[in-house]
């Protein structure tokens, strides 16, 4: 009740002058029974802290929850019951979804894998997307790379979102955090949470800490969330796999860029270079590291030079030129792709690039004429 009423309160009055709050402490053992008597007469309170195993009730009582967020600490792992019984909280979070799931079955339902945890069990769980909040030991871009690979690989039908909350913001301009956090989650199919309502972003778990983004971060924001809405059919597509490893390098020599070092891993001062397939064709993502020492992707970064001079060299299949089209969320051309120039180079097609800001999205098309 404290931080209610010290920080909570304070903070809503701050942001809503003129608005009425007023708190109401209910004893325990009183506060089930007053929450149903309330729902029955649709006069539940706007906000209210429940025991979360009644909320199903209160919902088919009252019917005015739009969807629920399941939430939790990501601890304990394992828990003893009052009888001496083991739990495993993993297989525990999996029935009360399915539970919440049986009693309404046409709600929105998300729950928290905090840390990823449990994912590897709840990803098959009946709700409406794989939602994961990420901590330390969760602190490089490639923590989130392989945490969004995993929600993709055991749910992919599902959306993947990680509530990557960028506390950057606190301390300056952090746009290009975000910028290589998105790339990052966008690249490998997932979304992030961020943005709120009136120009806001998060910058800390405890929602009620947010800050009015500035008017260049809220139009970047817009530029990026209208690329990943434009190409979403491509990075969003079922059935992505990330093929590098099997396509790229000069053993391979199938899809490659050449100009700049690249790396098939974020690594400090390359040029991150991925290849994924999918049945939409084949797409490149370049993600410019190659200004920065620090890889966290709720950290402070160095300006990011462009890097120009780069061409993408593939092998033909056949005689006929491969349709090649590149976009970038911050470019002036708009958020779609747009072809470039492709010509031959005996067994291989090479297409010069643009140069590259932050992120740039390349995507092969075989057996198509522009």
């Amino acid at each position: 009740m404290k931080t209610l009423r010290e920080v909570v309160i304070p903070g809503f009055k701050a942001k809503h002058p003129g608005a009425n709050v007023q708190d109401v402490a209910v004893p325990y053992d009183q506060l089930h029974q007053k929450l149903i008597t309330s729902a029955a007469g649709a006069d539940l309170p706007d906000v209210m802290r429940s025991d979360i195993i009644w909320v199903p009730e209160l919902a088919k009582v009252a019917d005015v929850f739009d969807g629920f967020h399941l939430d939790q600490y990501g601890y304990p792992r394992r828990a003893v019951r009052p009888d001496g019984g083991q739990v495993d909280v993993a297989e525990a979070f999996v029935s009360l979804i399915e539970a919440v799931r049986g009693w309404l079955p046409e709600a929105k339902l998300i729950f928290n894998n905090v840390n990823d945890f449990p994912v590897w069990a709840t990803a098959d769980a009946p709700q409406g997307a794989t939602y994961n909040e990420p901590w330390e030991p969760h602190a490089e871009l490639g923590d989130l790379a392989a945490a969004a690979t995993r929600a993709r690989l055991l749910a992919p039908g599902r959306p993947a979102i990680m509530a990557a909350y960028q506390s950057a913001y606190k301390r300056g301009d952090a746009d290009l955090t975000t910028k290589l956090t998105m790339a990052t989650l966008f690249s490998h199919g997932c979304t992030q949470l961020l943005a709120g309502e009136g120009g806001n972003i998060l910058v800390d778990p405890y929602y009620v800490d947010n800050q009015v983004a500035a008017r260049d971060t809220q139009a970047m924001l817009v530029r990026w969330y209208d690329f990943l809405v434009a190409t979403g059919d491509l990075l969003l597509a079922p059935g992505s796999a990330d093929i590098t490893r099997s396509v790229a390098g000069s053993h391979n020599d199938e899809i490659d860029v050449h100009g700049a070092p690249t790396h098939h891993e974020p690594r400090a001062g390359t040029v991150w270079r991925r290849v994924v397939g999918s049945p939409a064709g084949q797409t490149v993502h370049l993600i410019n590291l190659s200004g920065q020492d620090d890889l966290g992707w709720d950290t402070p970064k160095r300006p990011a030079p462009a890097v120009p001079g780069l061409s993408l060299r593939l092998r033909r299949t056949g005689s006929a030129l491969p349709v090649v089209r590149v976009g970038d969320p911050d470019s002036d051309a708009g958020p779609e792709l747009r072809a470039v120039e492709v010509t031959a180079d005996g067994d291989h097609a090479v297409a010069a690039l643009p140069p590259l800001g932050v992120w740039q999205v390349i995507h092969i098309s075989r057996g198509e004429t522009v």
